[in-house]
């Protein structure tokens, strides 16, 4: 398949090179957006069981509908993307979260309240599967992997804080202030995008929403398995980290004694260790100029050993906060080694789709996720810390043995990489 010259196409129709700063910019804003404002509600959950009156289990699908939302949506607007453009998908988004998020500031009730999160999470996911399709349409097959690793170098930083700030805002203002904080960001951006974001997809596909079409593209990406390989890899790393963070909301509280506050900075001080794992892999494209499986090869190998010493630990009753922080820290600097990669991995297999590719990727790698929290949600009330590890190691060795096997499977020639 011909890599045709994103970078030409894009200057061609406005996104000029003088305005790469500003651009990338937008990205990160609309690439974080999302993310941030999950790990920023987290904090929230035990004050939210304590206000509604819900079971904890019920009180978790404000984070499980969230993430499904993010996932369905994402097949919705990586297709429009390619039809329409990646500007009015991105505006429309930012529409859908503010209304959600409305919702959610006027909620007198856990459905409500699950409701405006559904909403947040369809939104959010726009400008995050545009970000990523707007990477391979500026910069090209050469430089969509170090950007990317931009990305998620500025979403670690801001999944690092957001847990923090969410959990001081609990405590000293409200939850409902963390919703006020995210709906003017997300009007402030929405702004950004009108007046300063330029198309960057500069060959729309009249044929891109066609039923067959849809079906016989995601047929064609599902039977590549380099493609799987990265997409799957990714989706078993993302899972990890939202499993950490459902069950460690109660987990942590119950089982470890921890306060609101001190969560929200316990789960921001295991996320270094995701910037830390980006900051390796910028540096490893960058000055070492390493393969791409290579990275992503090394960091299953450091999601799956963590979680498995976990359970060991657990299994002789030895495990200790320390103990539990320091693992997890290994496994997410795993996950942001691969983040990045197994991200541009998925759209260099296929150029000339990278709506349709990053929104099959965010489909996975949030369903995946979704699942992973209800069930973590609902074991940890029982299980606590247990069901946590259970579910990271399981996770981990998936996606170690599937990346091998699926990229053995897809032979060398021609891959990302080479």
């Amino acid at each position: 398949m011909t890599d045709r010259p994103a970078d030409q196409g894009a200057a061609g129709n406005g996104t000029a090179g003088g305005r790469v700063p500003l651009f990338i910019a937008i990205l990160m804003a609309l690439y974080v957006l999302g993310e941030a404002s999950n790990t920023m509600f987290v904090p929230a959950l035990p004050a939210l069981v304590e206000l509604f009156g819900a079971p904890e289990a019920i009180v978790q699908y404000t984070l499980s509908g969230y993430a499904l939302a993010f996932a369905i949506g994402q097949l919705l607007f990586g297709p429009l993307s390619d039809r329409f453009g990646r500007r009015p998908g991105v505006l429309a988004g930012l529409v859908v979260f503010l209304a959600g998020t409305a919702i959610a500031l006027l909620a007198t009730s856990i459905g409500w309240l699950i409701l405006g999160r559904v909403l947040q999470g369809l939104g959010a996911c726009a400008g995050y599967v545009g970000a990523r399709a707007m990477v391979r349409d500026r910069f090209g097959r050469q430089g969509a992997a170090p950007v990317m690793a931009l990305l998620f170098l500025c979403l670690s930083v801001a999944v690092i804080l957001s847990p923090v700030i969410g959990g001081l805002v609990v405590d000293g203002l409200g939850w409902r202030v963390g919703f006020w904080l995210q709906g003017g960001a997300a009007l402030i951006l929405g702004l950004v995008c009108l007046f300063a974001l330029r198309e960057t997809n500069a060959r729309p596909d009249p044929h891109a929403l066609r039923l067959l079409r849809l079906l016989r593209n995601y047929a064609d990406l599902f039977a590549n398995p380099r493609y799987l390989a990265f997409m799957l890899t990714h989706s078993c790393g993302y899972a990890g980290i939202l499993a950490f963070f459902a069950g460690g909301a109660f987990a942590l509280t119950d089982q470890m004694g921890l306060t609101r506050q001190e969560l929200g900075q316990g789960l921001g001080l295991v996320m270094v260790g995701f910037l830390l794992g980006i900051v390796a892999a910028m540096l490893a494209l960058r000055r070492l100029g390493a393969d791409i499986r290579l990275l992503v090869s090394i960091s299953t190998v450091l999601m799956a050993v963590p979680p498995v010493l976990l359970l060991l630990w657990s299994a002789f009753g030895i495990l200790d906060l320390t103990g539990l922080m320091v693992l997890e820290f290994a496994f997410m600097f795993g996950t942001g080694l691969m983040a990045p990669n197994t991200a541009a991995g998925v759209m260099l297999e296929y150029p000339d789709r990278a709506g349709l590719a990053a929104a099959l990727l965010g489909c996975m790698q949030m369903a995946a996720a979704a699942v992973a929290t209800a069930v973590v949600s609902i074991l940890s009330v029982r299980y606590g810390v247990e069901a946590i590890t259970v579910a990271q190691a399981l996770l981990g060795g998936a996606a170690l043995l599937l990346f091998h096997l699926l990229v053995r499977m897809g032979g060398r020639r021609g891959a990302v990489g080479d």
